[in-house]
């Protein structure tokens, strides 16, 4: 796969203005950039620090919590 410029250039924002790593960066901004509806994350510093209200139509979804896998195998009908 290509990297995708504008992705990776857009992406700074969040790690100058959410002091994330690039690859977290790059992680959220892609998932914004082609609407996805589920973020899918088991890193609880991320968590702490993803900027939900900007990003608000994924639905975070915290792999380490099995109440919030729960929630998605119900979601996804799994």
């Amino acid at each position: 796969m290509y990297l995708n410029h504008a992705i990776i250039t857009d992406s700074r924002i969040l790690i100058k203005d959410f002091h994330l790593s690039p690859n977290d960066a790059v992680h959220i901004f892609t998932g914004y950039v082609y609407d996805c509806n589920y973020f899918l994350v088991q890193d609880k510093n991320l968590i702490k620090e993803f900027p939900l209200k900007k990003y608000y139509n994924m639905k975070l979804i915290d792999l380490a919590n099995e109440d919030v896998r729960i929630f998605l195998e119900k979601e996804l009908n799994l």
